[in-house]
């Protein structure tokens, strides 16, 4: 039976599953490392699922889902499925199953487990997860990117897999695939075009594993295992003794390990930077003798890399961290518009600017015989003639990448300090449309800033302690949930934490709204606050009437949030009492059939 191996969120454990043992490990990087928890589970399949593990074990036409909390191990929701399903991937706090017919995404939140149909439905024979939460699926449409929240595809790549791939992932920060076949080579495909590179070895690659965040993978080469550096297109052997290579992993301090399974115990070996470049740099093959008629080149888009005499042990090199390279400014993708007459209220906006990164200079290295450099790539000519590609280009995000807004820069370090700071201007400038929708003042406003703050930082679903909460805002009436923040339901308060609404996270991020359905070009005439009983037939007229709409659906509650939030009248079928009514909402609501 084979094994599963998942990086845990936090970026302080790694976890294996084998023949139903399921044990954590820490990710320190020094030493043999013994297991901190383990546990006997029902499944041979698992990924990680926000800051839990989903474990996926199936037969006789049943299938078993159960998620397990980190670092305890403790198993806190579980859920059984009919039919015989596959775990494909996990992205964010959601996974993929595949029936065999349709697939399904399960979301985990708050410690339940909920299964959900795809909009439209889809079945994949494939899936991939994304750093940012987002999904790349191969099925029958092609090549799709999902957004699991909205449970519906946001963009197809124009990206063809060739089919005899038998594995594939995503590399070099997310930004590339790669798929091994048959073949002694892996090839390269560039999400943001589908440009395909081929790097030719001198072996089959074989247990290739890889990190979306990283530009290596590792892989067995004719019963070698070796690391190679996509990026660079260099190649280094590894040796890790009576150990087996079960992993890449990428710690809390952005550091890249190798991670080794001897026995019951790890070990998770630094290598390279951010896995931007190995120790040893390897050189390209001596040249062949030159014959009577010159020899044909490569092919435009192909290299060959072959393995050296040097050897790396992977266990005895000193267990030192890399110090990780300044981070780049995030980035944000912007969605691919659907054509549809109905267009989604438009969010705080961000200024575009495209963000890059050096890559650390190499380390001299042993070569076999003297080569030049490795010249970058030159960029695809206009005509059709395409120019040889000698390294694979800085590819592109899948949709053209935004640079965070400067005031969420300044929130973010607001957010960090410590407590007694102002409000960076600029951030209460852009919260000044919940300020004035909410009526609030600087207290509650500090903290929906202090909220949203945590939300970009990541800690969305953790939140923020009380005491911190009243320390930033100096208020202990907003942080214990009995002010403005807590009545208009911005936040949500639980075991001494608040935690930011996700539609309030959501619209301040610029993302559509989930649960409306937006009609209409622009508000022309603001509808008066309060609840009106639509006549039949009535609220086909509303658009004409007020120029733009929301159409609220199932979720009442997050309908009403997400419309109040963009200044929008809604639309339901559900009764609301006018003393429940945020200042300034607007209700229709429809005739009982």
């Amino acid at each position: 039976m084979g094994q599963s191996f998942v990086t845990c969120a936090d970026g302080l454990h790694v976890a294996v599953l084998a023949n139903h043992r399921l044990a954590l490990y820490p990710l320190d990087g020094g030493g043999l490392g013994a297991a901190t928890a383990t546990t006997t589970v029902v499944g041979d399949a698992m990924v990680a699922c926000g800051n839990h593990l989903l474990v996926h074990g199936g037969g006789d036409g049943a299938a078993q889902l159960t998620l397990y909390d980190v670092p305890g191990l403790r198993a806190i929701s579980a859920l059984e499925l009919t039919g015989t399903t596959r775990l494909l991937c996990g992205a964010g706090h959601h996974a993929v199953i595949d029936r065999g017919d349709q697939s399904f995404l399960v979301s985990a939140h708050d410690g339940s487990l909920v299964v959900g149909e795809l909009r439209p439905p889809a079945r994949f024979a494939r899936a991939v997860g994304l750093d940012d939460g987002q999904l790349l699926t191969f099925g029958d449409r092609g090549v799709e990117l999902w957004k699991p929240s909205e449970r519906r595809p946001t963009a197809r790549l124009g990206l063809a897999v060739p089919g005899d791939i038998e594995e594939l992932g995503v590399t070099l920060r997310g930004t590339s695939l790669w798929m091994v076949g048959a073949l002694p080579m892996i090839q390269l495909a560039r999400l943001s075009d589908g440009r395909i590179t081929t790097l030719r070895l001198d072996a089959v690659p074989r247990r290739v594993r890889a990190h979306p965040a990283l530009a290596h993978v590792v892989a067995d080469l004719g019963g070698r295992p070796v690391a190679i550096n996509l990026a660079l297109r260099q190649l280094e052997p590894l040796d890790p003794g009576p150990g087996q290579i079960i992993g890449l992993a990428v710690g809390r301090d952005k550091g890249a390990r190798v991670v080794v399974r001897l026995g019951d115990r790890v070990v998770a070996t630094p290598f390279g930077g951010d896995g931007a470049a190995a120790p040893s740099a390897i050189s390209e093959p001596a040249a062949a003798p030159t014959p009577e008629a010159p020899a044909p080149g490569p092919r435009a888009d192909t290299m060959t890399i072959t393995t050296p005499p040097r050897t790396v042990s992977v266990t005895a090199r000193p267990a030192h961290r890399t110090a990780p390279p300044p981070e780049a400014a995030p980035t944000v993708a912007s969605e691919t518009a659907a054509a549809s007459t109905i267009e989604a209220a438009a969010g705080p906006s961000s200024e575009a600017a495209p963000t890059s990164e050096a890559a650390p200079a190499i380390a001299p290295a042993p070569m076999i015989a003297p080569a030049p450099m490795i010249a970058p790539a030159p960029m695809i000519a206009p005509a059709t003639a395409i120019a040889p590609a000698t390294t694979i280009a800085p590819a592109t995000t899948i949709a053209p990448a935004t640079t965070i807004a400067p005031w969420r820069d300044q929130l973010l370090g607001w957010t960090r300090s410590a407590a007694g700071t102002p409000l960076p201007p600029a951030a209460a400038t852009a919260l000044s449309s919940i300020r004035s929708r909410g009526a609030l003042d600087d207290t509650a406003l500090g903290l929906i800033a202090l909220l949203y703050g945590a939300w970009l930082d990541g800690d969305g679903a953790t939140g923020v302690a009380t005491a911190r909460a009243a320390a930033m805002t100096g208020s202990w009436t907003e942080a214990c949930g009995t002010g403005a923040v807590a009545a208009l339901g911005l936040a949500r308060w639980d075991d001494g934490r608040l935690r930011l609404a996700p539609a309030v996270g959501e619209f301040l991020d610029g993302q559509r709204p989930r649960a409306i359905t937006i009609g209409g070009a622009a508000i022309t005439d603001p509808a008066p606050a309060g609840v009106v009983a639509l006549e039949p037939g009535e609220s086909a007229e509303l658009i004409g009437r007020h120029g733009q709409i929301a159409i609220g659906a199932t979720d009442a509650a997050r309908s009403r949030l997400e419309a109040w939030l963009r200044g929008l009248p809604l639309v339901l079928d559900h009764a609301v009492a006018e003393a429940d009514l945020r200042p300034g909402e607007a209700v229709f609501v429809l005739p009982r059939r």
